[in-house]
Parts: C-alpha cells; sequence; structure tokens
C-alpha cells in the first residue's frame, strides 16, 4: 500500500518544518475547510471573519510568506520544491483575497462555503450522534459568521448584481438548514433523543423566532 510521503516520515528539514507550521495555522483558521477535508478535530469549528480577526490572518500570512524564503530553494528535494511552489502560491492568493480583491467585503457568495453544512451530512464517517453533534456545534455559530459578513458588505464595496446572486445563494442555504438538515438527521420513531433531534427543534425555534421579529 502506497502511503503518502507527508504521512510516512517525521519532519526533518528546515522547509518541512516550516511548511507544517504554515498548514497549521491555516487549518487553525479554515476549521469548517479542515473538517470537510478528514480533520475530524477540527469538527463543529467555524472561522471568525471578524475585522479584526481578518487584519490579524492577514498579518500571519504576510510573515508566512518570508519564511519558505528563508530556505535556499537550491537545497529543496524536488517534492520540497514543488511543495514550496504550491505553498508560495496559496499564501499569495489568500493575501490578494483579503487585501486587493476583499473578498469578504466584495464577493459574500465567494463566503458561502464558510457554513456549508453538508459534509456533515453527506460523510457517513462517523456515528449520526457524533456527527450530529458537531453539526449542531457549527450552525450554533452561523449567526456571528454571517453578522460579521454583513458588517463587511456595510462598507457598500459589494456591487448589486453580485449581492442579488448572493441573496439567492444564502437564502437557498437557510432553506437547506431549515429543511434538508432536519430530515437529513432525522431519528427512527422511538429513538431516545440526540443531538439530531436538539438540531431540528433548535433551528426551528430560531426560524421562529426571526420570522415574529420581521
Amino acid at each position: 500500500m502506497h502511503i503518502p510521503r507527508w504521512i510516512k516520515h517525521e519532519l526533518t528539514s528546515p522547509f518541512e518544518s516550516i511548511s507544517e507550521r504554515i498548514l497549521r495555522s491555516h487549518r487553525d483558521f479554515y476549521a469548517a475547510l479542515a473538517a470537510a477535508l478528514g480533520l475530524h478535530q477540527y469538527d463543529g469549528g467555524l472561522s471568525d471573519l471578524s475585522a479584526l480577526s481578518i487584519r490579524s490572518r492577514v498579518a500571519d500570512v504576510e510573515g508566512q510568506r518570508a519564511s519558505p524564503e528563508a530556505v535556499p530553494f537550491g537545497s529543496l528535494s524536488d517534492d520540497d520544491r514543488f511543495d514550496h511552489a504550491v505553498l508560495a502560491a496559496n499564501l499569495k492568493r489568500e493575501l490578494l483575497d483579503y487585501t486587493e480583491l476583499r473578498v469578504h467585503a466584495t464577493n459574500p457568495e465567494a463566503m458561502l462555503w464558510h457554513i456549508d453544512p453538508s459534509p456533515y451530512i453527506l460523510r457517513n464517517y462517523a456515528p449520526l450522534e457524533t456527527r450530529a453533534d458537531a453539526l449542531a456545534n457549527a450552525l450554533s455559530q452561523v449567526p456571528r459568521v454571517t453578522r460579521d459578513l454583513a458588517t463587511h458588505l456595510a462598507t457598500g464595496e459589494a456591487a448589486r448584481p453580485v449581492l442579488d446572486a448572493a441573496i439567492d445563494s444564502y437564502q437557498g442555504m437557510a432553506e437547506f438548514y431549515e429543511r434538508d438538515i432536519a430530515e437529513a438527521v432525522a431519528e427512527p420513531e422511538g429513538r431516545p433523543r440526540t443531538a439530531a433531534s436538539w438540531i431540528s427543534a433548535n433551528w426551528q425555534r430560531r426560524r421562529s423566532t426571526n420570522s415574529s421579529s420581521r
């Protein structure tokens, strides 16, 4: 059986240590992505997309871009040179997203994946109760994430057509929360109440509260 290179050996070079530190920082910030990639210690987490957190992330990435460059390129193996190029390109893209493009303020649809619960539903990687509990934790953070995104949009940087498209997408996600999640985690009749039923009851309660406050 083939064992990936990044699994089968310990970090033995300065570049490997640097790259692992950068990747760990990326996973910590993008917990939902890390969980979707199968790192289930991040289950239930969502990113902090507040202005302060994004500024902090930008500062981290700026510092991280300099770290691989401190390792002489000629001293790297062929595999490490490839990893170096991928790592450098991704750090550059992330910095571009938050500084020049400002996707958090100009393209809300590009941020929708942060609150996508489908990995907990579509992937049978753990018992339903375990996945439902992680999903419940993630859902409890969605209002915070959407408030932060709304604050960014209040700057008026997003074009009207972009906003209209995003409204449709976020309404579709809300419908997914309200209808499909409850159906996906429904328990057989007579089964004890678990986190799955908590999700359904809690979300319906939120829906009723939001409707009455309009």
